[in-house]
Formats: C-alpha cells, sequence, structure tokens
C-alpha cells in the first residue's frame, strides 16, 4: 500500500512536470505564497484566495517537503489548494473550497501536515452539509502513460493557453497589490469580484487539462485550451479597465483640486472686493459734496458708481468676471481720489486723473493691468488720447518680450497702438529716461 502510494506521489510529480513545460513564472511563487500564508494570519481570506491563485499560477504542486520561510523561525509547507480551499469556504463558495480541497488531497502532500489535514478534513465535512451535492473528481489521477500522436497538438495548446493566462492573472495582480491603484479598487470592486471569477476560470481551466492528459481526451484539453483564453482575454480587459478607471479618477482629482483652487480665488477676490467698497463708497460721497463739479470730477464719480453698483451682483460672476470688477473699483476709486486731492489752480489744467492712474501702473510694471484699465477709458484731449495710446502700446510691447516674442497678436496689438499715438499726435514720442531702449527702437521701427 505504502509503495502503491508512493509510485502514485512520484506518478503526480511526473505530471506536474509535463504539464507545466511551458515554463510558468516558478521563482515567483514562494513570496506569492508568503504573502497569501501571512494574509490567512490576519484572516484576510480575500487576500489569501488572491494569492493563492496567484501561487498556483506560478506552481500548482503540493509538497510537504518545500518548506517557505514565512517570518522569523515560521515555516509552511507549499500547501497553496489547500489554503485556497479554506479561504473559499471561509468566503461562503463551499463549491469552490470543496474543488481545491480535493485537489489538495488528490495531490498527497497535505496528509504529511497532520494540522492542515485536520483542518483541511474539517473545512470539507463543513461543506459537504453545506450542499447538497459533493462535487467529486469523476477519476483519480493516474500514472502518466505516453501522449498519444493525435494529443500531442491539443496538450500543447492547453498548456499555452494556460500560460497566457497565468500571466495576464499576474500582471492583474501585481495591479491590485499596487498602493497606486488602492482608490480603483475601492471605486470598483467589481473589477476585484470579476478577477477572482476569472481566476476560478483558470483554475477549471487546469483540471479540464490534467484530466483531458490523463484520460487522453482530446475534448477535455480543447475545453481547458479554451476556458483558458477566456480567462486571459478577461484578466486583460480587467487590467485594462482598472488603468483606465485609474485615469479617470486622478483626471477627477485634478478636476476637483482646479474647482477648489477657483473656488478659494472667488472667496478671497469677494472679500477684497468688500474691503473695498468702504473706501470706495466714502470716496463717491465726498465726489458728490465737492461743488462745483468740474467734467473729470462728473464723468469719474458715474464711473466708480457703475463699478459700486456692479459689485451687488457679485453672486452671478465667475472668478475672471470678478477680478475684471475688483480692477475696476481699485481703479475707479484711486482716479477718483486722485482728483478730489489735486489742488485746483486756476486757469491750470494739468493731465486727467485717468492718464495719471495709467502712467502709476506703467511705473508698478502692472502690464496686464494697464492694458485692460486704458482699454476702457474715454479721454477727450488728443495728446491724452495720444500718451494713453503710447503706455499702453509700451504695456502690451513688454507683455510681448516677457512672452519670449511668441506671441503675434501681442506685437500686432503694440503696433496698433504706436500707430494711433502717431496718428493723434506725433509730438508724442517715448523717451529714453522713462521707457526702455528695446521699446523705443520698437516705437522707432514701426510705420
Amino acid at each position: 500500500m505504502r509503495r502503491a502510494r508512493t509510485f502514485r506521489l512520484a506518478c503526480l510529480a511526473a505530471l506536474a512536470a509535463l504539464v507545466l513545460a511551458s515554463g510558468s513564472a516558478l521563482a515567483d511563487y514562494k513570496a506569492t505564497y508568503k504573502k497569501g500564508v501571512q494574509a490567512s494570519g490576519h484572516r484576510d481570506w480575500a487576500g489569501v484566495a488572491r494569492f493563492m491563485q496567484q501561487a498556483i499560477a506560478e506552481n500548482p504542486n503540493e509538497s510537504a517537503d518545500d518548506k517557505i520561510l514565512i517570518s522569523g523561525m515560521w515555516f509552511e509547507a507549499y500547501l497553496p489548494h489547500y489554503y485556497l480551499g479554506i479561504a473559499l469556504k471561509e468566503n461562503g463558495d463551499c463549491a469552490g473550497a470543496l474543488r481545491e480541497l480535493t485537489i489538495s488531497e488528490q495531490q498527497g502532500a497535505v496528509q504529511g501536515v497532520s494540522a492542515s489535514f485536520a483542518n483541511l478534513t474539517k473545512a470539507r465535512d463543513a461543506c459537504r452539509k453545506e450542499l447538497p451535492v459533493v462535487p467529486t473528481p469523476t477519476q483519480p489521477l493516474a500514472a502518466p502513460t505516453a501522449v498519444p500522436l493525435n494529443l500531442g497538438p491539443s496538450l500543447q495548446k492547453a498548456e499555452r493557453e494556460i500560460g497566457l493566462a497565468a500571466e495576464a492573472a499576474k500582471a492583474f495582480n501585481a495591479l491590485h497589490d499596487s498602493a497606486d491603484y488602492a482608490a480603483v479598487w475601492k471605486a470598483s470592486p467589481d473589477l476585484d469580484l470579476r478577477a477572482q471569477q476569472s481566476a476560478k476560470k483558470l483554475e477549471q481551466a487546469r483540471g479540464k487539462m490534467v484530466l483531458g492528459r490523463t484520460q487522453s481526451n482530446v475534448v477535455e484539453l480543447e475545453g481547458a485550451a479554451g476556458m483558458a483564453a477566456d480567462a486571459a482575454r478577461e484578466l486583460t480587459s480587467l487590467r485594462d479597465q482598472a488603468a483606465a478607471k485609474k485615469g479617470e479618477l486622478a483626471s477627477q482629482q485634478q478636476t476637483d483640486a482646479t474647482r477648489r483652487a477657483a473656488e478659494e480665488r472667488k472667496q478671497t477676490i469677494l472679500r477684497d472686493i468688500t474691503a473695498r467698497l468702504a473706501d470706495a463708497r466714502a470716496v463717491q460721497t465726498q465726489a458728490a459734496a465737492r461743488q462745483p463739479a468740474t467734467p473729470d470730477l462728473q464723468r469719474q464719480s458715474v464711473e466708480l458708481g457703475r463699478a459700486i453698483s456692479d459689485s451687488g451682483k457679485v453672486a452671478s460672476l465667475d472668478v475672471t468676471q470678478l477680478e475684471q470688477l475688483q480692477r475696476r473699483l481699485t481703479d475707479a476709486t484711486a482716479v477718483l481720489k486722485d482728483t478730489l486731492n489735486r489742488p485746483v489752480t486756476a486757469g491750470a489744467q494739468g493731465a486727467p486723473a485717468e492718464l495719471r492712474r495709467a502712467a502709476q501702473l506703467f511705473l508698478a510694471a502692472d502690464w496686464t493691468g494697464l492694458v485692460q484699465y486704458a482699454s476702457s477709458l474715454t479721454l477727450d484731449a488728443a495728446k491724452a488720447k495720444a500718451t494713453l495710446a503710447l503706455l499702453r502700446g509700451a504695456a502690451r510691447y513688454s507683455l510681448l518680450v516677457e512672452s519670449g516674442e511668441r506671441d503675434a497678436s501681442l506685437r500686432q496689438q503694440a503696433e496698433a497702438d504706436i500707430r494711433t499715438c502717431r496718428q493723434l499726435d506725433a509730438a508724442v514720442v517715448p523717451s529714453v529716461q522713462a521707457f526702455s531702449p528695446r521699446f523705443v527702437d520698437f516705437f522707432q521701427r514701426v510705420r
């Protein structure tokens, strides 16, 4: 009896070596098995099932002599079918558990580990009570025989498809174990569930291949190849879906971050507008009390009044519109305040306050602010208009230089401002004391 059992184990080992001749990644099975055993210590049965399925894909042959270091002085015999069966039983899949426990018992290694075999027997009996029909193998594994000539191609096909499916399972498991994909499994748990189902299909394909090999059954081998091909396609598709989901989540995170930043910017502008309104209303009140009101004062008071009125519509404005309103309120307040603070001298008339405000923005190198402000002004005197066009042209040229002179539209706008300046008043030209030499040269070359 003992000699028969020894012969059976030897035949089983030879059969396993023949079946896996295509060369799966055996070098990795110990590390994978170690993770699975460690997961069992934490009663992480889903993790146990995943790691043991991967270990089986890498090496399906159990061995009581193959002692694998788990941690410290803890060694475990290589029993992946046994551990997978226990995990499936704990997860409520008694049919799958009985299949794996039966494979483990047939391979014979588990009987050499008394505690594991006792646990196997207990789990098997418990599952048999759960199921009305106990799935048992129709025929025990037998010693390998010579492969008939008509069986070889089908066996090779089955081995090839199972090898491809095992690689697909390994690639999927690599994503599953990656911390970068943690959010994917949380957002799409169905991907993990479907992968487990595909892994079961791969195990069924292995069983069919063993059965077809031992019974010289071409139909079983062809069925194993087809089932493994299906599992490979499913696992590859699931891997691609996981990668796509990761990209989708990253894009959503970026969108959310942009939205939060815009909302924070909006709230900052709203607070600034609220703070500036008090000063704007005070300046507006001072202007209303000034009599007689000059045309400049009247025009500037109207512009400030419009900005204050538009501040009551902030709820309907986006960030860009709020920034424009913020600048309008700031500039209109500054211009009117400058006019109120300027001493009135009979018979003397200085530059309009709007033009002085534009000059302040120029001296502060606020090129974008100057362009926006100057584009909204309406001045009466030709010389004032020419000077404003000159300042705006200089601001646009500075923006052109800062952009690396790649924006053709800025160059065209700056040239148009220079031509407007000349048409309004040819005497208005940039001085080297106030403007950069590059702009003075640019001004002179524009025709």
